[in-house]
C-alpha cells in the first residue's frame, strides 16, 4: 500500500523548491500548515492500514484460544484484550510467555512495515523542509533580519524531533537529545537509589532524595554536558537502599514513587535500581521478579507518555564486602546468598532493554567497569570509587557520563 501518493510529494517538493527559486518570501504559519496537511495524509493511512491489522491479529489470537486452556490460554486473553484497547497496538514490553511472545514478534514486524514507508517519505520531506528553511533563513541574515531567521533556524532544527516518530528504527540519535539541540527543554528524571543521589548541579524541576549528603556526582556533570547542547529540565527522585519493589509500590520514604514519574510526562527517564538496589540479599528480590517490576515501571511511564524514552543503566561493580551483599560475583567470598550474582541483575538490563522495542535503552557501564577491573586490577579500579558502592568524580567524568552521551547520540546497536 502507498501512504502518500508519489504525485503529491512532487508537489509539495516542487512547491519548496520554486519558492526558492523566485525568493517567494513563504511564513512559517505557511510552511507550517502544507506540512501538517501532509502529515495527516500519511497519519491517516498510517492509521487505516493498523486498524487492519488489529481486526487480523485479534482474530488469529482467538482462534488459538480455542485449542488453549490454563496459563497459556490466559496469557494469550490478556494479549487479546491488550490489542483491543491499546491506541498503538504495538506491545509496550514482549511477552515472557513463549506462545504470547511468538505472535508479538510477527505483530511488531507487521507494524514495522507499515509505519516504515511512512517514516522513510518523512525523512525526506524533512530534510528538504530543512534546506528550505535554512535558504530562509540565509536570505533573512542577509537583510539584517536576524529575528525572524532564528526562528526559521529553530522551526528546522525542530522538525525531526516533531515529525520523526525517533521511537522507530534502531541506532541513530534519541529523540531526547533532538528535542535538546532543537531548543524544545525536554524533561529529564532521573530515578534510583544512593548510586544516582546528590546532583550537585542545577535543578529545573522536583528532586527528591530520602536522605542529604554527596555519595555520587555524576547527575552534576551529566547535567552541565546536556546544558552545553541545549536547554532542559532535569529532576530526579533517589533513595539510599531503594530498589525497584519499594519504588513501584511507592514504599517507606519512597514518596515519589512510579505513579509520581508516570504523572510527570518525562521525555526521558534514566533508572538504575536493578544492580545497585534489586541485588542487595537483604532484599530478596529474584532477577525474574526485578525484570517484572521493571515491565511494570516501563507499562506505566509509556501509557502517560508512549513517547518517553527509557534508559536502564547497569552501574557499577561493586567491591567491598561491608553490611551490603551483592552474591558471590561481588567480592570473591561465595557467601551463601538469597539472590543471584550482581552481573545477572545487569544482564537483565541489557536482555530488557533489547526485547522491549524502540524507545528502551540500556546503558551498560557495568560492563566496561568490569572489564577495567579483570584488566588492571583491584588497585587501579578503586580509583573510580569513593567507596565499594559509589563511583566518584573520575568515574561519572570518565565512564558513566561519557556513555550515557554516546546512547543518547547512537542508541543501542
Amino acid at each position: 500500500m502507498q501512504i502518500i501518493s508519489t504525485y503529491t510529494l512532487h508537489l509539495l517538493l516542487l512547491f519548496i523548491l520554486s519558492c526558492a527559486r523566485f525568493g517567494y518570501a513563504q511564513t512559517l504559519e505557511t510552511m507550517q500548515s502544507r506540512l501538517d496537511q501532509e502529515v495527516a495524509q500519511l497519519n491517516e493511512a498510517r492509521d487505516e492500514a493498523v486498524a487492519t491489522l488489529r481486526q487480523q491479529y485479534v482474530a488469529g489470537l482467538e482462534r488459538r484460544m480455542e485449542t488453549l486452556s490454563g496459563e497459556n490460554l490466559q496469557a494469550l486473553t490478556q494479549e487479546r484484550d491488550r490489542a483491543r484497547n491499546d491506541e498503538s497496538l504495538r506491545p509496550p514490553v514482549l511477552s515472557d510467555n513463549p506462545g504470547v511472545r511468538h505472535y508479538q514478534d510477527i505483530l511488531t514486524e507487521q507494524l514495522d512495515r507499515i509505519e516504515r514507508p511512512r517514516a522513510e517519505r518523512l525523512a525526506i520531506l524533512v530534510e528538504n523542509l530543512q534546506v528550505f528553511a535554512e535558504g530562509q533563513s540565509a536570505q533573512l541574515r542577509s537583510q539584517g533580519q536576524s529575528a525572524p531567521a532564528d526562528a526559521w533556524d529553530q522551526w528546522a532544527a525542530a522538525l525531526p524531533a516533531n515529525y520523526l516518530d525517533l521511537r522507530f528504527g534502531t541506532g541513530g540519535k534519541t529523540r531526547f537529545l533532538t528535542l535538546l539541540e532543537s531548543g524544545q527543554k525536554p524533561y529529564l528524571i532521573i530515578v534510583g537509589n544512593s548510586t544516582a543521589e546528590f546532583p550537585n548541579a542545577r535543578i529545573d524541576a522536583p528532586w527528591h532524595q530520602c536522605a542529604s549528603g554527596a555519595r555520587t556526582n555524576w547527575p552534576g556533570t551529566l547535567s552541565q554536558r546536556l546544558r552545553d547542547l541545549g536547554e532542559l529540565r532535569l529532576g530526579g527522585t533517589t533513595c539510599a537502599g531503594a530498589h525497584s519493589t519499594r519504588f513501584v509500590n511507592s514504599e517507606g520514604d519512597f514518596r515519589r514513587g512510579l505513579q509520581w514519574v508516570a504523572n510527570e510526562k518525562p521525555d526521558a527517564v534514566i533508572i538504575e535500581f536493578a544492580p545497585g538496589g534489586d541485588a542487595v540479599n537483604r532484599f530478596n528480590i529474584s532477577v525474574a521478579e526485578s525484570r517484572a517490576n521493571h515491565e511494570k515501571i516501563i507499562r506505566e511511564l509509556r501509557a502517560q507518555n508512549p513517547d518517553v524514552e527509557i534508559f536502564l543503566w547497569t552501574g557499577a561493580k561493586s567491591f567491598d564486602s561491608g553490611r551490603r551483599n551483592y552474591g558471590s560475583d561481588r567480592d570473591g567470598s561465595d557467601r551463601e546468598v538469597s539472590n543471584e550474582p550482581q552481573s545477572a541483575y545487569a544482564q537483565m538490563y541489557v536482555d530488557l532493554a533489547n526485547q522491549s522495542g524502540p524507545g528502551v535503552y540500556h546503558i551498560d557501564t557495568f560492563s566496561i567497569f568490569a572489564e577495567i577491573l579483570k584488566d588492571k586490577g583491584m588497585g587501579a579500579y578503586r580509583t573510580y570509587f569513593r567507596d565499594g558502592n559509589h563511583t566518584n568524580q573520575r568515574g561519572g567524568e570518565e565512564i558513566i557520563v561519557p556513555e550515557i552521551l554516546k546512547v543518547l547520540e547512537f542508541g543501542n546497536p
